[in-house]
């Protein structure tokens, strides 16, 4: 990543006057990255999508549950992405906001403008993030519901086939008692006893 930083900066063609202009490009090219970052998660949030909805006509696939294996993975590592994101952004703001406290002998026209639109792009790309996270949550909700569906389908299985068992280990139990006094017991003796 730092090496791709600083290939881009390398490619733009800039002044330097002071220290201050090095200052600003490099938070332009930071935000710039983290606005690619966003973008590549958005995009990768619409395959899960696509991905969702061929998992769910696809139900009766052995492949299925290892499908939505596959999105939660995906989830959870553009999650991942997007939780760094964050950070970054987070850290760029603290940086802005102490440069804006603590360096007034040393501003001019060309930082002033380019910190505020640092700042903006900033606040825009935190709103875009929040969006984010929350299409990931919807995304990560219908992932363990279809989850959730199909264990359940599995659990309504055994159901049936316990109802479907039960009468004859109600009759085998009941027969299987060691009991004393057992009014049918006489009966199959007597029915033993006219065969032989």
């Amino acid at each position: 990543p730092i090496q791709g930083l600083l290939d881009q900066i390398d490619q733009r063609k800039f002044e330097v006057k002071n220290y201050l202009y090095v200052l600003v490009i490099l938070l332009e090219t930071f935000v710039g990255k983290v606005a690619d970052l966003f973008e590549l998660v958005g995009e990768r949030s619409d395959q899960i999508v696509t991905m969702l909805v061929k998992s769910i006509n696809n139900k009766m696939n052995k492949n299925h549950s290892e499908s939505l294996n596959k999105i939660l993975r995906e989830i959870n590592s553009l999650e991942n992405l997007l939780s760094k994101g964050y950070q970054s952004l987070s850290t760029i703001n603290l940086l802005v906001g102490f440069y804006e406290q603590n360096d007034d002998e040393h501003q001019e026209n060309y930082v002033i403008k380019n910190i505020d639109i640092v700042k903006k792009d900033v606040h825009s790309l935190l709103k875009h993030g929040e969006y984010l996270s929350q299409k990931l949550s919807f995304h990560l909700q219908s992932t363990l519901g279809l989850i959730n569906i199909e264990q359940t389908q599995i659990v309504k299985m055994f159901t049936v086939l316990a109802m479907v068992f039960l009468p004859p280990t109600l009759i085998a139990s009941i027969y299987g008692m060691n009991f004393k006094f057992m009014p049918e017991l006489n009966t199959v003796c007597l029915l033993y006893t006219s065969d032989a």
